[in-house]
């Protein structure tokens, strides 16, 4: 598909497995107008743009599909959701992990195994240890992410969001064995869908209690792409990881080169841009009139992308008249 083609698809309907599908899927692509039918082509800038910054560049704390979708290139869990379109993507498969965990205890104990060679990108260039995720969740306390709530069911969570000393005695890393155990207080079916979040990406031992979103040092990826500028307002540069070599299928080496974002671009103009072949990929969607006009018009260029979702709202059942039975 050549990449005017693929960034209609972009601009069309955002979708978390979009910006991956560029990056290193066997639909990617590049911004070379070489790049014919459905063949990837190897290198190349894939320019993209996006309305405002991305709420954060930081695992821990960003909590938007904008932000996701750029972590999701660069950093690794635990676990991952396969690389795959349609109902297939909702599956979970190792990443930092070499196998699925072993569940014991009546469902209260998970042990993971951590996949030996990983590197963290330069500056640090070490290799991900098990006590790496371990600090990756503490954090999340220490910086009052939002979301710790998907790791309070974890022992001696209650204990350390209190006292944020002395670390959370329900996660056991031992580097030597490279294992990490995770003691829940009760049985939590949804407890691995948590560990393929990116709030439970591995982040580097003494990465800074606070957003390292726009911070170089300690922005430090696992992945294939690495985030080398993030200037707010103005764009963010994301390029290859000189330390990345793909472990699994669903880890995949990508295509690209660099992934140019440029911040601040509307929808109006994004559309505009595409069409002057200025801009490749789009993290937003199109108005539905304009989505309309371009598959009439570029019919061969207009691709919309189904996006796994779940919205829901709660209501407050202690206040009147929610609290009544017969009004619910």
């Amino acid at each position: 598909m050549k990449s005017r083609e693929r960034a209609f698809a972009g601009a069309t309907l955002i979708a978390a497995a979009a910006l991956l599908a560029a990056c290193g899927s066997s639909g990617s692509t590049t911004s070379s107008s070489s790049a014919g039918g459905g063949t990837p082509v190897k290198g190349g800038t894939l320019m993209a743009g996006i309305v405002d910054n991305p709420d954060h560049l930081d695992s821990g704390l960003s909590y938007t599909n904008e932000g996701w979708e750029i972590l999701e290139a660069t950093n690794n869990g635990l676990l991952t959701f396969k690389k795959a379109a349609g109902a297939v993507g909702a599956q979970l498969v190792p990443d930092l992990a070499t196998s699925m965990p072993t569940v014991t205890d009546h469902g209260l104990t998970y042990t993971f195994h951590v996949r030996p060679g990983v590197m963290f990108s330069p500056p640090v260039s070490r290799q991900v240890q098990p006590s790496d995720i371990k600090y990756s969740i503490e954090r999340l306390f220490r910086v009052a992410s939002q979301g710790v709530g998907f790791y309070q069911g974890i022992q001696g969570t209650t204990q350390f969001s209190g006292s944020l000393k002395g670390g959370i005695s329900g996660i056991v890393a031992d580097d030597a064995a490279r294992t990490i155990t995770f003691h829940l207080t009760a049985p939590d079916g949804t407890f691995l869908e948590y560990m393929a979040m990116p709030f439970a990406f591995a982040m580097p031992k003494g990465t800074p209690s606070r957003d390292i979103s726009t911070v170089s040092a300690w922005r430090v990826a696992t992945g294939p792409y690495m985030v080398s500028q993030y200037v707010p307002k103005d764009h963010i540069t994301i390029v290859r990881n000189p330390n990345f070599h793909s472990w699994s299928p669903d880890v995949p080496n990508g295509y690209l080169d660099r992934i140019q974002v440029q911040i601040g671009v509307t929808p109006e103009q994004a559309v505009n841009e595409v069409a002057n072949g200025q801009l490749d990929f789009y993290f937003e969607q199109v108005a539905p009139d304009r989505l309309t006009e371009l598959k009439a018009r570029y019919p061969s260029q207009v691709h919309q992308y189904t996006r796994n979702n779940i919205t829901f709202f709660t209501l407050n059942m202690r206040k009147p008249p929610m609290n009544n039975v017969l009004v619910r």
